[in-house]
């Protein structure tokens, strides 16, 4: 099954891209959780009253789950909060996770040439041997007229 070890092939390779683009999504989403606890720890925003609870709002803005509620409970208190949102999600979701898509599909497709480069290959030997066949025939053909 080619294909199946083509798509396993290239998952292994992208391996070492993925824990990369891991720990930096890791770390922005630490970095902004705890930027958002500074900028709007107030009592009537609940969703940045701790750390714990920052990343829990971070993590529900990442994943699309309803986020414009937490935007919608920080914006009476801080009105340009709006900024920070839209700067962490462009970050995180467009930027980061585009970045993980693009190496996982440069793996795939290096692990492409490397399946395929043995049937390349064999394809190559096969037509060396179709060349000597051809050569071959055609030496058989002109010994055959010589003794005709």
């Amino acid at each position: 099954m080619p294909k199946t070890r083509h798509i396993i092939y290239g998952l292994h390779k992208a391996m070492h891209g993925i824990i990369n683009i891991i720990v930096i999504m890791g770390f922005l989403f630490f970095v902004f959780s705890v930027l958002g606890v500074y900028l709007f720890q107030h009592e009537s925003v609940p969703a940045f009253r701790s750390l714990t609870a920052a990343m829990h709002s971070m993590f529900q803005v990442l994943s699309g789950d309803d986020w414009y509620n937490v935007l919608r409970t920080v914006l009476p208190v801080y009105p340009h909060a709006w900024i920070y949102f839209y700067i962490y999600y462009v970050v995180m979701v467009f930027t980061v996770l585009n970045l993980f898509v693009g190496v996982v599909v440069g793996a795939l497709q290096e692990a492409e040439s490397e399946v395929y480069k043995d049937d390349d290959a064999a394809d190559q030997k096969i037509n060396e041997i179709y060349e000597m066949v051809k050569k071959l025939e055609a030496k058989i053909e002109v010994n055959s007229i010589k003794t005709s």
